[in-house]
């Protein structure tokens, strides 16, 4: 198998019309969603061969949902006019994985024309799909980004409000710090220290007293890596005396380990 799909990532870079029918044929007779017929499909997506894009676009209902988001992309560099006409005929994906997928293949095709597609996807019921959308609105440009980027800082899901501040120190929007400032407070109650730590890259990112005020509170993070990161970062804007804090810490006051209670608990 790794030798076929080899020979099929040659062909996407050197093949031509006579290797269609191949591919294709893998497409159909391959299993719903087997890495073959996934590579073929890329492949299609590659050459562009119009004679092609029939066979792509039944792909878009097949029942796996990794050949449906693989036949979104190739159907898009194939013929992005037809592709945006059937796709508007299709209705949302019964896969969140699909409609993730669809967010960056829109980036690629004219913002004017994916915008009202991306805003509808960044408000998905799936919160998976968010993260994806927000970097393809970030992509294109769209004018409704910062109000976007700003309402997702405060969202549920720790990646969505990573990515958001992750994309502000990008764009470094006017106002960003005191935004990314409380992004940074809103993810201390994170299972996951991810958002924190895109909260403080991008405060970086921006510079200031505010924002090194927010690192310098990084380096006494519960979790190491934000604390040894802050440290690093903060080197970076000078601040040759920042140091993690070791070891990490306490929620609980020291006494409270030796308490009574929980050291003889009347269970």
């Amino acid at each position: 198998v790794k030798f076929r799909m080899a020979a099929i990532r040659a062909i996407a870079q050197v093949g031509g019309q006579a290797d269609v029918p191949l591919l294709v044929g893998l497409v159909n007779d391959s299993a719903p969603g087997s890495p073959l017929g996934l590579e073929a499909m890329a492949a299609l997506g590659a050459l562009k061969r119009p004679e092609s894009f029939d066979t792509v676009v039944d792909a878009l209902t097949d029942r796996s949902p990794a050949l449906r988001a693989a036949a979104m992309a190739a159907a898009a560099r194939i013929n992005p006019d037809d592709f945006l006409l059937v796709l508007s005929g299709l209705g949302a994906d019964r896969d969140w994985s699909v409609r993730a997928a669809l967010a960056p293949v829109l980036a690629t095709l004219p913002a004017d024309r994916v915008t009202p597609a991306l805003l509808e996807l960044s408000g998905d019921e799936d919160a998976r799909v968010h993260a994806p959308a927000l970097e393809a609105l970030a992509a294109v440009k769209a004018p409704q980004l910062r109000e976007k980027l700003t309402a997702a800082l405060t969202a549920p899901d720790f990646v969505e409000r990573g990515t958001a501040a992750r994309l502000i120190g990008e764009a470094k929007f006017d106002g960003g710090v005191p935004l990314l400032v409380a992004a940074y407070a809103r993810g201390d109650s994170d299972t996951a220290y991810g958002a924190r730590l895109a909260a403080l890259e991008a405060l970086a990112k921006y510079g200031g007293p505010d924002a090194i005020a927010t690192l310098r509170k990084g380096l006494a993070d519960r979790e190491w890596p934000v604390r040894q990161h802050a440290a690093q970062l903060l080197a970076a804007m000078g601040q040759a005396d920042a140091v993690p804090v070791r070891p990490a810490p306490l929620h609980e006051d020291t006494a409270s380990f030796e308490s009574a209670a929980l050291l003889h608990p009347p269970f």
